[in-house]
């Protein structure tokens, strides 16, 4: 059986999301693999998924427990939590068990994105930093 373990669930964009995914053995079947992803995704009329980052383990052989950390940061690009009449944005960590010749194990914690709340010094630096990084990519080209 796999379970997400989140330290935190709700967050600001620009912020991590961290925690582990852990697998106890039944005793039947050795994974392949244990994948966990963060993404955001889109219900409704139109759907959208975007995966952020993941994090793999795959040297398993013959052990009881598996732990599989992770510590995904969350893009100040990407959209934040919402649940409306026509849509909602869903962000969630993803723990997949690869099983073979069997039905995979899943488990899914759903996250809380919000927007970030700056000070005007935060935001200053965060501006400076920003056209640091374009002068730079300017001037390796």
């Amino acid at each position: 059986m796999i379970r997400v373990e989140l330290k935190n669930d709700r967050l600001a964009v620009g912020e991590r999301v961290a925690g582990q995914a852990v697998w106890n053995s039944s005793g039947s079947k050795q994974p392949r693999k244990i994948e966990v992803i963060c993404r955001w995704r889109i219900e409704g009329k139109k759907k959208a998924e975007s995966l952020l980052d993941s994090a793999t383990e795959e040297n398993i052989e013959g052990r009881a427990q598996v732990a599989v950390p992770f510590d995904f940061k969350v893009p100040f690009a990407g959209p934040v939590s919402y649940d409306g009449k026509l849509f909602r944005v869903v962000w969630e960590i993803v723990a997949n068990v690869d099983l073979p010749f069997a039905t995979d194990e899943t488990d899914t914690k759903v996250i809380t994105v919000t927007p970030a709340v700056w000070t005007a010094e935060q935001y200053r630096q965060w501006c400076e930093h920003e056209w640091d990084e374009e002068e730079d990519e300017e001037e390796t080209e």
